[in-house]
């Protein structure tokens, strides 16, 4: 499956009536599809999953969101419910998950971000192999890089991003400080943390990375490119 990413992070002019469309909220992401448009809408991390038709005329859905850039989140229905929708946004493509099962999926042909921040990129090249040598027998997913390290989320294989067998991976840019690997979580806000029963605590998100130790922050970096590993999907998933 061959997927294009096009993305203009900051700076970029948003759809026409973008204030109309995130009312007493403020616009934070687009993403543009053959057919509609995705915006995610926020006031003070309260989220809100706006779909509209291609000429952005008519709604169709409006729902509860959470997550943070680049990946968003929203459930139609109650999770009990097994008629209830998952939809999932993400600069790669935009999903309907319904009983566990990908009923639809469309490419994502732009994204526009509000904020400044990392620059968003796909994992390919050099940075692909070397993931892929730093997860060993897992599967990079996402790579986040600071100033001074890079960040590498590892998954099972076989699993999904929603895997619970998530690995959290620090390797030092110069190699001054010792490797450092612990089993993570991948929160309901869609970023990723250390299991809490060790002494420091990492959390790491486009937004940045944290380090707790005690309970108590003691780092913050901000992350300067985020890669993205293309995701998997065979027709399995879809039926």
């Amino acid at each position: 499956m061959i997927l294009t990413l096009l993305l203009t992070i900051s700076g970029h002019k948003f759809a026409k009536a973008d204030n109309n469309i995130c009312v007493n909220k403020s616009l934070e992401a687009s993403f543009k599809l053959k057919d509609s448009w995705i915006f995610i809408c926020n006031q003070n991390e309260e989220k809100t999953l706006i779909k509209l038709d291609k000429n952005q005329e008519q709604e169709l859905a409006n729902l509860p969101a959470f997550g943070t850039f680049p990946t968003y989140a929203a459930l139609e229905g109650e999770l009990s419910d097994p008629n209830s929708k998952i939809y999932n946004i993400s600069p790669f493509d935009f999903k309907i998950i319904q009983a566990s099962i990908i009923k639809r999926i469309d490419p994502v042909v732009d994204t526009t971000h509000q904020k400044t921040g990392a620059r968003l990129r796909i994992l390919s090249g050099e940075k692909k192999q070397e993931a892929i040598e730093i997860c060993q027998d897992k599967k990079p997913v996402q790579v986040f890089e600071t100033a001074t390290d890079n960040i590498y989320i590892c998954i099972e294989a076989d699993e999904d991003i929603n895997s619970i067998n998530l690995n959290y991976i620090q390797k030092s840019k110069n190699n001054s400080a010792p490797l450092i690997n612990l089993p993570a979580n991948l929160t309901a806000s869609l970023s990723y943390e250390t299991k809490a029963n060790q002494k420091k605590k990492y959390t790491i998100s486009y937004q940045g990375l944290e380090v707790y130790e005690n309970g108590k922050k003691i780092t913050t970096k901000p992350v300067t490119n985020l890669y993205l590993a293309p995701p998997d999907i065979t027709a399995e998933d879809t039926h």
